[in-house]
């Protein structure tokens, strides 16, 4: 009897020292990836979205501050924002929100919500900052990421390789591509299968709702707090839009159209027709670093009049 009773001791010791380490390490790892995550004085135009908003808008003395990382899906695009706008000085903030073909594609949904790729395991950290938006989106998150919110309510911290990873995916940055224009058909292909799908991965090219939620949520958020919103669709080039079909192109058309039909307050900016030598082309989808110059620039410039 009385080995039991040191046997249930020592359990509820164990499960305290667990709970315990995992409670500090929870509170370090968020601490270590928001240290640094926050809105510059200087700054006047912040930039979110995945890689098109990474690559195409250059960050130096010129009033742009870029939060977009390659693969960003739009609720980690939500959370960002949600954290970062809590300071009385809206009037002051132009948040831009870049949007391309791919990202309201089926294929795209699949691929980070249901197949839950290594893209998507940003979307498990919500918890680090906002753990009631999760709940309350929890029937759309994957069974792995539902399992992981379950392991961190009762143990704390996430893994810290995913810990490192996330403290990149908040703090986002231009990313500089180098280099002439890789625009060969092999490249091309490869990225609009990752996109729309290929012969083993294919949704039919079907909108997808629930990203266009997500979008939808970040605009009414962005209303809410009365922040002037922009939304840029940013250059591709002819061989890409080749790549499309008409049902993707018709899809991506209807959404910008209806962001300026239920949101008047915003600005659309789309420079998806816009033509650049190839120069500027890193591929398809992507400007070069030389390219991010001259198109920041004219962004800044359209901005103004």
């Amino acid at each position: 009897m009385k080995n039991k009773k040191i046997s249930y001791i020592n359990a509820i010791i164990v499960i305290i020292i667990v709970l315990s380490f995992g409670f500090i390490m929870n509170v370090f790892f968020k601490h270590y990836a928001l240290n640094d995550f926050a809105i510059k004085e200087e700054s006047k135009f912040f930039i979110f979205g995945d890689s098109h908003a990474a690559t195409n808008f250059f960050q130096s003395d010129n009033g742009i501050q870029n939060f977009g990382y390659g693969s960003e899906p739009p609720n980690l695009t939500l959370l960002k924002l949600k954290y970062l706008f809590t300071e009385e000085r809206y009037e002051k903030l132009k948040a831009v929100i870049v949007i391309s073909p791919h990202n309201i594609s089926k294929c795209h949904e699949m691929r980070f919500f249901n197949n839950d790729s290594t893209a998507a395991i940003l979307s498990k950290h919500w918890v680090i900052i906002d753990n009631q938006y999760v709940f309350d989106h929890y029937n759309n998150l994957p069974i792995k990421t539902k399992a992981v919110i379950h392991l961190k309510k009762f143990f704390g911290a996430p893994s810290m390789e995913n810990s490192f990873l996330i403290k990149t995916a908040f703090k986002g940055g231009f990313k500089y591509l180098e280099g002439n224009s890789e625009l060969n058909d092999k490249a091309l292909i490869e990225a609009n299968n990752r996109h729309f799908g290929n012969a083993n991965f294919n949704y039919k090219n079907n909108v997808s709702y629930r990203l266009k939620e997500y979008y939808y949520n970040i605009f009414n958020f962005l209303k809410i707090k009365n922040i002037e919103t922009i939304v840029v669709s940013t250059p591709l080039h002819d061989t890409y839009w080749n790549l499309l079909t008409n049902e993707q192109i018709l899809n991506y058309q209807t959404f910008i159209n209806e962001i300026e039909t239920d949101y008047s307050e915003i600005k659309v900016l789309n420079y998806s027709r816009k033509k650049m030598s190839d120069k500027y082309f890193f591929n398809g989808d992507h400007l070069n670093k030389e390219g991010a110059i001259i198109f920041t620039d004219l962004f800044i410039k359209d901005i103004k009049i």
